[in-house]
């Protein structure tokens, strides 16, 4: 008699939740918030540095401590967005053509993963500042790296570089965002 209610009970149940349809519907796509502070800038002067900018009131600078670092070159740290822009400083002795072949290469070894890379000129000549910024689009290591030289002493190389998977879809909000804050740094840069 048990056996017979259990099956019983068991059969019933089946049968109810079987027959019991419910409308579904798919969930509607949706994007996540992002909430980014407004573009506002501070001056980066150091009086032993050779050179000067305008960095994000949102970012930190911070002295590069690798262990090949050399004077001048710092990183400056976005802590919200988890990226670094590190900042190469090298005195042009009669290697200007090597400083630039070094910096394209380092550009032009991300072609495995970009799916293109443009380059863009920045001039200053009351400022002796000649600069060009490369962006690199698709799942490159790094979406920017740029150079800035007075072309006969100075030469700072620049690289932008999130603390994530290189997912361009994913950073893309992030990439444009930090990319304004790159072009406000390059424009602003002078020579001291």
């Amino acid at each position: 008699m048990k056996k017979g209610m259990f099956l019983l009970t068991i059969i019933t149940t089946i049968l109810v939740s079987c027959s019991h349809k419910q409308k579904t519907s798919p969930k509607p796509f949706g994007y996540i918030r992002i909430d980014f502070p407004q573009h506002r800038y501070k001056l980066f002067d150091s009086a032993s540095f050779p050179y000067a900018f305008e960095y994000p009131i949102y970012a930190k600078i911070e002295k590069d401590n690798d262990v090949n670092t050399e004077p001048f070159w710092i990183n400056i740290y976005f802590p919200k967005f988890m990226a670094r822009i590190h900042l190469t400083y090298h005195k042009i002795n009669n290697n200007l053509d090597t400083l630039l072949d070094d910096s394209h290469i380092l550009v032009y070894k991300h072609t495995v993963k970009a799916d293109n890379i443009t380059a863009k000129d920045y001039t200053n000549d009351s400022m002796h500042v000649y600069a060009t910024l490369f962006t690199l689009e698709g799942n490159a290591a790094t979406p920017f790296q740029f150079h800035i030289m007075d072309s006969t002493k100075n030469f700072v190389r620049g690289s932008l570089y999130f603390h994530v998977r290189p997912r361009y879809d994913s950073l893309y909000p992030y990439i444009s965002f930090i990319g304004e804050d790159i072009k406000h740094l390059i424009e602003t840069f002078r020579w001291k």
